[in-house]
């Protein structure tokens, strides 16, 4: 059992562009050396952080790292996938005409588990070099990510694929070795598309340098809305709208993206005026919620988009605590019923971040769903009392609440150094010390905060973020 306070967010803040405020105009040149440039139009362009040079643009390739985070951040603006959801979960065709279904017999199950899924493609998708998209480009992407020698964090999905046939171009027959429930949701880089016409020449003859090539960074070429028009190691990539994609160019005609690993530099840079935003990661919340209110005292009006992007846990000790009162329910109710969890929101995130009983939580579509099965635990210091009165804990006096044994206990709780650890340490303790419950506040090192064979020997309870 883990106690969950709610989800945490980070924040995408962007001076406000689409607005009307912030724009900082490329220099369009004179058409043949004549004309007045105030009649030609002035592209937009948007300057943003992000915390690390990505290593690559697609995900998966290359293994897990902070640098494959930060390509991960950007790909879909460079590239796409057969289909996407909605906000409601609902799936939408992408590079797919229309997504697989039992109906229309293009998603067909059998009675021994394997399947068959149709997808069919868009027509007239090209690729930014001008190249037409094609069933062989995710046959590519397929092989690939099915592929031992290639350093692959996600193949999951791609080793349930049995074969790609291609009947057409424009046509993918997959059959599945055993059921899948989304077969007809591959919003992952899954089956690719990887670019045959410049990939194929590497894979697989030179694996190495197939890994090596240059186009997973600087010289790569999607299907997405922008290209890379300029990719300066260690310092920016330029991404410039695709005239020719295929739902129409985008509204923003540049982005630029520099590559600024510190957070205090974002910060002084977006109070500068010399970027117009930062990417989340690069920038805390609270950072951005002061930055957003410096703005609006100044007249401007920033746009704040809130990503959810982990679940803030209390995790309790089960292997051997050193205290057994945790091992029983009553106590773990009653100290969760006494932790006021939209205090750490209020605190952490200006009451942002939603209060969850369930890994479904209560903004999401499928609450519904799910709601009168769900176990809730509101703040109610009278009812924490009472279940810790049912595990024999008492007070003597005015003192502190004794267990069952007539001993004074203080659990322990670990936290990292990050400053919203710290005060989130300090609101749990409050709360339990209004119970009568002691608290043994622990701040690790740095070091000892990334050891996480250390970590995980905390004897009681230990506060962690988890995707």
């Amino acid at each position: 059992m883990t106690f969950r306070p709610g989800r945490t967010v980070t924040a995408l803040l962007v001076g406000a562009l689409l607005l009307g405020w912030g724009c900082a105009p490329i220099r369009v040149p004179e058409s043949g050396g004549s004309g007045p440039e105030s009649s030609q139009p002035r592209p937009k362009a948007l300057t943003v952080a992000i915390e690390n040079e990505p290593t690559n643009l697609i995900a998966q390739i290359g293994g897990a790292g902070t640098g494959t985070r930060n390509g991960a951040q950007l790909t879909l603006a460079v590239h796409q996938r057969l289909v996407t959801f909605d906000n409601q979960g609902g799936v939408l065709p992408m590079l797919a005409a229309e997504v697989p279904s039992q109906e229309k017999g293009t998603w067909v199950v059998r009675p021994d588990g394997s399947m068959r899924t149709i997808y069919r493609l868009r027509p007239n998708v090209t690729w930014h070099d001008g190249a037409p998209l094609v069933a062989d480009d995710f046959v590519l992407g397929w092989t690939v990510n099915r592929d031992r020698d290639i350093d692959n964090n996600q193949r999951q999905i791609a080793d349930l694929i049995a074969s790609i046939e291609t009947p057409d171009p424009l046509t993918l027959v997959m059959e599945w070795s055993n059921s899948y429930p989304f077969a007809s949701a591959l919003d992952g880089p899954d089956v690719g598309p990887f670019p045959a016409h410049i990939l194929s020449s590497s894979y697989p003859a030179d694996k190495e340098r197939f890994l090596q090539h240059s186009y997973w960074t600087r010289d790569f070429v999607g299907v997405g809305p922008y290209q890379v028009a300029e990719w300066e190691l260690g310092s920016r990539v330029v991404l410039r709208a695709y005239p020719a994609f295929y739902a129409g160019p985008a509204h923003i005609d540049t982005i630029i993206v520099r590559f600024i690993a510190s957070e205090p530099t974002v910060v002084a840079n977006l109070l500068a005026g010399t970027i117009d935003g930062a990417i989340p990661r690069s920038l805390s919340f609270r950072s951005a919620w002061s930055i957003k209110q410096q703005w609006e005292q100044d007249g401007r009006k920033p746009l704040l988009v809130e990503e959810v992007s982990n679940w803030r846990k209390l995790f309790v000790q089960f292997r051997g605590p050193i205290l057994p009162e945790i091992l029983d329910v009553r106590v773990r109710r009653g100290l969760l019923h006494g932790l006021e969890r939209q205090a750490l929101s209020d605190a952490l995130f200006q009451g942002r971040a939603v209060i969850s009983d369930s890994f479904i939580p209560p903004d999401d579509y499928r609450w519904d769903w799910v709601k009168d099965v769900v176990a809730t635990y509101a703040f109610d210091q009278r009812r924490a009392q009472q279940l810790l009165a049912e595990a024999g804990w008492h007070r003597s006096g005015d003192g502190p609440l004794l267990n069952l044994a007539g001993e004074r206990v203080a659990f322990p709780v670990w936290t990292g150094t990050d400053k919203n650890d710290e005060i989130e340490l300090a609101i749990i303790a409050d709360a339990w010390k209004a119970l009568g419950i002691a608290v043994d506040q622990v701040v690790l090192t740095g070091a000892r905060a990334r050891d996480r064979e250390f970590v995980v020997t905390f004897p009681a309870f230990n506060p962690q973020s988890i995707s």
